[in-house]
């Protein structure tokens, strides 16, 4: 059976995705404005429905998946491109998605090294 050495990078890359959510979770909850234990459930909910998408991204991050990689990668990278636009033209959003604003700037945060650190590695997954 052979091992696989898994570089730290994509040891990186499944951390900033988990610190990613949970960050996510506690911004969006605080900023919302809800004390109430029914607001909290649902971003707990939704916070689970993610939850199984990431184990499954990092766990064939870490088996060397180049497919699941490069869709990581692909989507990170229109999603840090569409956040970016968002920032750099705020007049073209409505009310609403300027709420969302924080958000957009933790997905920028955490995305940009994330791609970074794929990019640094793409040669880890065969």
């Amino acid at each position: 059976m052979q091992t696989v050495t898994v570089p730290k990078e994509v040891i990186w890359v499944t951390r900033l995705t988990w610190i990613w959510l949970i960050v996510n979770v506690i911004v969006n909850y605080t900023l919302s404005g809800h004390d109430n234990l029914i607001a909290a459930l649902i971003y707990l909910m939704v916070a689970s429905t993610i939850i199984p998408i990431i184990w499954v991204i990092n766990y064939f991050l870490k088996k060397a998946n180049k497919w699941i990689m490069w869709i990581f990668l692909i989507v990170s990278v229109l999603v840090i491109l569409l956040d970016i636009s968002t920032l750099l033209f705020p007049s073209l959003l409505t009310t609403e998605e300027l709420e969302g604003m924080p958000s957009r700037i933790i997905r920028i945060i955490f995305g940009s090294p994330i791609v970074y650190l794929l990019l640094k590695k793409r040669s880890f997954f065969k």
